[in-house]
Parts: structure tokens; sequence; C-alpha cells
């Protein structure tokens, strides 16, 4: 499995290398605020990640909170993790070497989804908060409703939980019913993760029933 750590560290390695020279960012720039509205807009980077700060929780793509943490425990400043971040957004891995703990590939990061300033004002923001959060991962979501605008919303669109999410299927036009939807998650079809073992089957079944009846 291809570790999130790894991904920061390998474009560490390019950049200190002399590689990629137009990811590093002036000394200042960018827009913590405005980086943090985009990281966190529909379809952007939160419906991907998982970072404290920004309350978003997804396994599709690396724990920025686990990937950046060990940089900072190394002793690297904020500019150098701003610059790993913005390389990132301007070389995206859309084809990463690594499976999951299911053998099933990784799927890679689209490219362009910020671009000019709001790339550097996204990695501003990424670069100031990503593993500086005590325990890395937002608090964990309780009740049906919570546990899909927390887990499912920034994917999909569901009008009963006021969520818009676009990058999986709108749930308010298919309209599973709960079988489907449990299935679903048991399973991790395409690029939906599998959340078989990181919820409980009572959550499962309990998100599963609330999406069939709204």
């Amino acid at each position: 499995m291809l570790r999130p750590a790894a991904v920061a560290l390998g474009l560490l390695a390019a950049l200190v290398a002399g590689c990629g020279s137009e990811a590093r960012t002036p000394s200042g720039a960018g827009s913590v605020e405005n980086g943090k509205t985009l990281f966190t807009g529909d379809g952007q980077c939160g419906a991907c990640h998982t970072l404290a700060d920004a309350g978003t929780r997804s396994e599709i793509g690396p724990n920025l909170d686990e990937a950046f943490a060990p940089l900072w425990e190394q002793g690297f400043d904020e500019s150098t993790v701003r610059d790993v971040v913005h390389g990132q957004i301007l070389y995206p891995t859309q084809n990463p070497a690594g499976v999951d703990d299911e053998g099933r590939a990784l799927p890679g990061m689209p490219a362009n989804l910020v671009t000019g300033q709001d790339a550097v004002d996204v990695a501003a923001y990424v670069a100031s908060v990503a593993g500086r959060a005590e325990d890395g991962a937002p608090p964990e979501a309780t009740g049906a409703e919570a546990i899909f605008t927390q887990r499912c919303g920034s994917c999909h669109t569901l009008a009963a939980a006021n969520t818009a999410g676009t990058i999986g299927p709108s749930l308010d036009q298919l309209s599973p019913d709960a079988e489907r939807v449990e299935r679903a998650m048991r399973e991790g079809p395409g690029q939906m993760p599998s959340f078989e073992g990181q919820l409980s089957d009572e959550d499962i079944e309990a998100v599963a029933k609330y999406v069939a009846d709204n």
C-alpha cells in the first residue's frame, strides 16, 4: 500500500534535488482563508482527503494530517511544506503505484482542480494546518445523518442532509434502497472507499436506512 507520508516525502526529495522549481512559492504567499474555502468546496480537496482543521474525512486520497506530520517532526519549516503541497497540486500523481488493503488500485489525483493563485492559496492553507492537529482527524460523528454528512456528503448529493458532492452519483436522483446502499458502503465500488471496519455494522445499517428513507 502506498503510505500517505511517502507522497509528501517523495515530492520533497524531488524539490530538494532541484526538480519542480515551479512548485516553489514566495515567502508569505497565499491566502489561508481563501485556501480553506477552496479546500472545502464541493468536489474539491476535502472530498478526497482527511484534514482535521477543515473537518473533512475521506479515505480516497492520503490523510493530509498523517502525510505531513513527519515533516514537522523532522524540522522542516512551513514554506517547505507549502512547496510540497503546491507541487502535488501542479504535478498530481494520477496513476499511483500501489494498492489498498484489499488489493484495489489506488485512485489518482485529478489535474487542475485548482490553478494559479488558487493553487497557491490551497497550499498555504494546508501547510498552515496539516499534521498540527492533536490527533490528526476530526471528531467521529454519531447518528446516521451526521455520519453521512461527514463521511459521504463530500462525494454525494442528498438534499435531506444538505450535501452537494459531485464525485459520486446524486443519491436524490439514484434513490437506492437500503440494501444497495449498505452493499456499496461495505464493498466500496469504484473509487468509493469501503467503510467495512471503519464504521460499525450498526452505523452502516443506520446510514443505509437514512439514505433510503430520504
